[in-house]
């Protein structure tokens, strides 16, 4: 089977979960004889197609410069829409399989079916409904906490970052909500990787996706690590192990705190092993005194060598993240080492670790704390943890293998466009056209009272680049639906 994966990055430009997953999943299905293709997004700037092959799969870039292309009156990125396309075409894949929209901003499940591909989608996070990925607010709070989430709240999530009036933004909303829905409704089958994403998914009311049409698929684990044998710690110590991107959402700085907060005696009998690299300098920066408050040691690069090696230098892994995982891969691999893990509540930890996890509240750095103190003052309770690992933890061959025959019923169908990709075009075409007047206006007005750069097309872009500095919020206006 000829199968075309399409996704926002792909390694080596970016190495998260779902980059992490794919690349394990391609070669697993090159391994099954499969012929496999990868179109990614890039978030390096430019305008090139670029085209490689990583270790025998091949894997085609696009690249958008979002300076270039960022108000353009069609937020789908016409150039990568036609570009897309131009790949179905020449690849006529039996199967396109869509991991994520981001720095594509195309309908991929719409555009294969159009040429009569059957799709699969696999919804690795809550961009569906929520353009800020995983459904938690600048306050931290969580939507999937409290569903249906009202539409209300949306536009407040985002008044602060993004242009427009309350009424433009609501618009908005709706014609992005009705985007994903005609995407999804098109696919042959949606994928879930775990039961709790889909309950929060279904739960929040910003999806007319029904449960029984989401299949809850777990991701695998990505490699079959093999780990070092077991050493027991010092008389009293307890070994904590954190692995994977540090993002604030992570919880990174949680950890550290709640170490810090343990009284003086336990707090040198505890050892902090952080293995990943900051996702961004100011939390690298956030994060540096509260490593050397608890004298943590920090490696920012990691292989499955060093990964294996946790086994004999760890005792538990925390992971007490504030986004709501959506299947937590770290936490397969620290129970194929053998290491107990303390969760948040939030996401799918404590669904993947079963009993042999302890959960605390997300963003709680008190009970997060306690139960550090617990293991401390109760070594059997961590023993009795390790006891309850499970024998068998899912591969990414599992999945592979059910991914076959879901092409394979794919397959048999003829795939027809959702009667809202037709219209969708135009309409936002028309509510995108008033951003963009409001733009040009802002544009004109600051240059001709001597406060800004004069707009250099009718795009509205400025004709000189943002000042030094400048942000750009905390999700990319292109992706804006």
């Amino acid at each position: 089977m000829k199968i075309l994966h399409a996704v926002h990055t792909f390694p080596p430009e970016f190495v998260g979960g779902t980059e992490k997953y794919l690349e394990a999943l391609t070669r697993a299905q090159e391994a099954r004889g499969h012929d496999v293709v990868v179109v990614a997004g890039s978030e390096r700037p430019g305008t090139g197609r670029v085209e490689e092959d990583l270790d025998g799969v091949r894997v085609v870039r696009l690249e958008h410069d979002p300076e270039v292309e960022r108000y353009s009156v069609d937020l789908r990125i016409p150039r990568l829409e036609a570009e897309f396309d131009a790949l179905l075409e020449r690849e006529r894949p039996d199967v396109c399989h869509v991991h994520h929209w981001l720095n594509l901003g195309v309908p991929l499940v719409g555009l294969a079916a159009r040429r009569g591909i059957p799709a699969v989608a696999s919804l690795h996070d809550f961009t569906a409904v929520c353009p800020r990925f995983f459904l938690v607010r600048p306050d931290g709070g969580f939507c999937g906490d409290d569903a249906p989430v009202p539409a209300e709240r949306c536009v407040a999530c985002v008044r602060d970052e993004f242009d427009g009036s309350d009424d433009e933004l609501a618009e908005e909303f709706r014609l992005r909500r009705r985007f994903f829905d005609a995407e999804l409704a098109a696919a042959a089958a949606v994928l879930a990787p775990s039961r709790r994403m889909r309950d929060v998914l279904v739960a929040t009311g910003l999806s007319s996706l029904p449960a029984e049409r989401i299949e809850v698929l777990p991701l695998g684990l990505l490699d079959r690590l093999e780990p070092a044998p077991r050493t027991a710690p010092e008389d009293g110590r307890l070994r904590v192990v954190h692995f994977g991107n540090l993002a604030p959402v992570k919880g990174v700085d949680l950890l550290l705190d709640a170490v810090a907060g343990l009284d003086a005696a336990r707090r040198e009998r505890v050892d902090v092993t952080l293995l990943g690299r900051a996702t961004d300098d100011a939390f690298a920066t956030d994060l540096a005194p509260r490593l050397e408050r608890v004298g943590a040691r920090h490696e920012e690069s990691f292989d499955r060598a060093r990964l294996e090696r946790l086994a004999a230098e760890a005792d538990v892994a925390v992971f007490p993240g504030i986004a709501p995982e959506t299947y937590a891969l770290v936490v397969d691999e620290a129970l194929a080492l053998g290491l107990p893990v303390i969760v948040s509540d939030r996401g799918a930890g404590a669904e993947r670790a079963g009993e042999a996890a302890l959960v605390v509240p997300a963003g709680d750095v008190d009970a997060l704390r306690d139960a550090l103190a617990g293991l401390l003052d109760d070594p059997g309770r961590l023993a009795a943890l390790r006891e309850r690992i499970g024998g068998h933890v899912a591969t990414i061959d599992d999945g592979a293998a059910r991914l076959d025959e879901i092409y394979g019923a794919a397959v048999g169908t003829t795939p027809a466009p959702a009667p809202g990709h037709a219209s969708l075009p135009t309409e936002r075409l028309a509510a995108l056209d008033r951003v963009v007047a409001r733009h040009r206006r802002e544009r004109a007005s600051a240059a001709s009272l001597g406060d800004g750069a004069p707009a250099d097309d009718a795009t509205g872009r400025p004709a000189a680049a943002p000042a030094e500095g400048a942000t750009r919020g905390r999700f990319d206006p292109e992706f804006r639906f």
